[in-house]
């Protein structure tokens, strides 16, 4: 079964957010009169009209495109890929953060017109309020995309007209980009696998027991699991040493109780020394993929 057949990819497209930054050249001019400066050195005076009243919209939907990437894994930006048996439950969260993002966005354009009038009041004769559009046009501006979109599997796609010459290379072409995406998503999600392991080395080493709160073993247990159910779906070539890598994280790490790993510095040594077997057989099987590639064609 091919790629395209067991997975799907997903985007977030966005934009049409106003910057609320509005550069004055004039006053840029006599900044540099004023301290005879050469004006080409001065750039355009940026005046804050409501960049700070916009900027958690903007946030907000950063974070719906890193959801995106940490339910599924980096493919070629903006897309992420995900197992087709989870699609329908990733989409409604997607979704949902869309409309929060909208009702967030819908909420500064109620306020526009007060805070517009507020903010140039403030901003002396740097600006008018002619010069920033009005709140029924910025309704119109936002948008948010959640676009499907499906991998090419060459050995199902025939191209009319083609000569059979002209369909090897395509079928070559689009192996080898199908190969160089799984490649980095493959690296991507064995750095995700290493990461929460290495913090357990680390706190491990440095924990002294005596602080309270000093670290939250629950929170990194559960990040150990968090990836580990990514590894059987984006395993793309069933590489065996990652779906043994997977098993030995299960058997030693995400059975380890928190409270005891706090209270027992013996058993929380031995599960830093596990943790460390994990890390360099992660590091080796990075080695690997980085100089040979995740194996999809070969």
């Amino acid at each position: 079964m091919s790629l395209a057949d067991s997975h799907q990819k997903l985007a977030i497209r966005k934009g049409g957010i106003p910057s609320g930054g509005v550069p004055n050249k004039e006053a840029a001019l006599e900044v540099a009169a004023a301290h005879g400066a050469d004006p080409d050195m001065i750039g355009p005076v940026p005046v804050d009209i409501f960049k700070q009243y916009v900027k958690p919209v903007r946030a907000h939907m950063g974070r719906m495109s890193k959801e995106n990437f940490r339910l599924g894994i980096p493919w070629d930006s903006p897309w992420a890929i995900h197992p087709n048996n989870n699609i329908d439950t990733i989409v409604p969260i997607l979704e949902e953060m869309k409309q929060e993002n909208r009702s967030m966005y819908l909420e500064f354009c109620d306020d526009y017109p007060n805070i517009l009038e507020d903010r140039v009041a403030r901003a002396g004769d740097l600006v008018t309020i002619d010069m920033f559009p009005s709140a029924d046009e910025l309704r119109t501006k936002w948008y948010i995309e959640i676009e499907r979109g499906n991998l090419p599997d060459p050995s199902t796609d025939v191209r009319a007209g083609w000569s059979h010459r002209q369909m090897e290379d395509y079928k070559t072409a689009v192996n080898r980009q199908t190969e160089r995406y799984a490649k980095s998503a493959v690296l991507t999600l064995l750095n995700e696998v290493k990461r929460p392991i290495h913090n357990i080395v680390d706190k491990s080493a440095r924990y002294d027991g005596g602080r309270e709160g000093r670290w939250s073993t629950d929170t990194f247990i559960g990040n150990v699991q968090e990836v580990v159910d990514k590894m059987i779906p984006m395993n793309f070539a069933d590489d065996p040493e990652i779906e043994a890598l997977r098993k030995e994280i299960i058997s030693d790490i995400c059975g380890l109780d928190s409270k005891e790993l706090r209270e027992d510095k013996d058993l929380l040594k031995d599960a830093g020394q596990k943790a460390q077997k994990i890390v360099n057989k992660t590091d080796k099987i990075i080695n690997r993929v980085a100089q040979f590639g995740a194996g999809l064609t070969l």
